[in-house]
Parts: structure tokens; sequence; C-alpha cells
């Protein structure tokens, strides 16, 4: 072989070598984008569910602070007021049977329907255990929310 043919070979090998190094950048590239956009996806949706919770959370905050007000009301009678039945299902719907205090705040929820027509004392009497269980369900719920912001789950 003359010079000159192994320099065109060196010349062939070089480009041959630039276009493949060419060829596995773009394809790198695409790579390195498509999982960019996976994980800002991922954090976007994480983000909307978040914001979801947040407003299902305080939507029963709402409930249950309009639902004990309508109860404890005095010279109001509860058991007559359709708005008072509806949230009262409303919350009850919201909060999840397998929850620890499920049970708890249904007994109360409908203890509130038998006092509604008792003396001032006796509606104020469901009070205390009411916000108690009512703040365990809403503590729960926000540690939740919380716990999967961090760990990025939602």
């Amino acid at each position: 072989m003359t010079q000159a043919t192994q320099f065109n070979l060196d010349a062939d090998t070089a480009l041959l070598i630039g276009i493949a190094v060419s060829i596995l950048f773009s394809f790198l590239s695409v790579v390195l984008s498509l999982l960019a956009n996976r994980s800002a996806a991922k954090a976007v949706h994480a983000s909307q569910v978040a914001q979801f919770r947040q407003e299902w959370i305080n939507r029963l905050r709402d409930d249950l602070a309009q639902f004990h007000a309508i109860g404890v009301t005095p010279e109001h009678e509860p058991h007559l007021d359709m708005e008072f039945y509806r949230i009262g299902t409303r919350i009850e719907l919201m909060i999840n049977p397998d929850d620890e205090d499920y049970q708890i705040m249904q007994d109360l929820l409908y203890g509130y329907l038998t006092t509604s027509e008792a003396g001032i004392a006796e509606k104020y009497s469901n009070n205390p255990e009411f916000i108690e269980v009512s703040q365990r369900i809403l503590k729960r719920e926000w540690e939740r929310l919380k716990q999967d912001i961090r760990k990025q789950r939602i």
C-alpha cells in the first residue's frame, strides 16, 4: 500500500467514527430527553394529585364544621333540615370505611340526630368527641399527604 492509500483509509475510518459518534450522541440525546419528559410528567401528576387531596381534606373539614354547627345550634331542629342530612351523608361517603375512626364517626353523625330534639346540654354533649375524632381523621389524611409528597408516591 502506498502512503496515499493508507491516508485515505484513515480518513474514511475517521469519517465513519465521526458518523457513529454523531449517531450515538443523537440516540443518547433522544433517550435522555424521553427520560426527562417522563420524570417531569410524573412530577406534574404527583403535584396534581396532591392538590386534589388537599382540596378533599379542605372539603371534608368544611363539611365537618358545617355539620357540627347545624347539629349544635340552639333551638334548631337538625332532624328536619335536609342540608344536615346531605352534609352528613357526604361526610360518610368521603371517609374511607377502612379508617379506624369510621365507625366512631358514623355513630357520632347519627348521635346528632338522636339529640337534635333534646336540650342544649345534650346537643353539646356530642361536641368533644366529634371534634376529637374529626381532628384525628384530618390529621391522618394530612400526614398521609405529606408522606406521599416526600416520597412522590402519588
